[in-house]
């Protein structure tokens, strides 16, 4: 069961390297692995579509996968079309997929991918909480013909949006 997610956004991985290693970060970075029911973080390379106005939204369907055995990361990475998936959930009115390329199991310790096998994240926003249920009963179902050939393990999770930062009102300057 996952009981928290915490997404920082960082324009590279070096930069987040930087952040975590500074002094500001470090009592995070010391209660991270108490508070962690997932163990490890991810990073990767991001393809968004749909609306930006849905970020803000609460309704948000989460799938977290792994890539099937047979598939090397490159191919996986060539033939995943995230917009398949939300094309084919009625609803959606943005989706963000990320592509894992970077494994720690707590901040500032790099880990390969075999010890935290996660090779994708996929966020679907939704309208309202009708057509979010209606997508998660049809994703329960399978992804089917839908690019679920692609994925070995995969979880679904509900959850909902909580700003601490806003991103475009940090970079404005608004709110200091």
């Amino acid at each position: 069961m996952l009981d928290g997610l915490s997404e920082l956004w960082f324009p590279s991985i070096e930069a987040m390297r930087q952040a975590v290693a500074s002094p500001t970060y470090a009592p995070v970075a010391a209660d991270t692995p108490s508070v962690m029911t997932m163990p490890g973080i991810v990073a990767g390379t991001q393809a968004g579509r749909g609306s930006a106005n849905a970020l803000a939204a609460g309704d948000k369907l989460l799938l977290i996968a792994t890539r099937a055995a047979t598939i090397d990361a490159d191919t996986f990475a060539q033939r995943w079309d995230g917009g398949q998936i939300a094309t084919a959930l009625a609803g959606v009115s943005h989706a963000v997929d990320t592509f894992v390329t970077h494994w720690e199991s707590a901040p500032g310790i790099e880990i390969s991918r075999e010890e935290l096998p996660l090779d994708l994240v996929v966020e679907l926003w939704f309208e309202d909480t009708a057509t979010l249920r209606a997508a998660a009963r049809q994703l329960a179902d399978g992804l089917g013909d839908t690019a679920g050939h692609l994925l070995g393990d995969a979880a679904l999770y509900r959850t909902q949006t909580h700003v601490i930062v806003d991103r475009s009102a940090a970079a404005s300057g608004a709110g200091q």
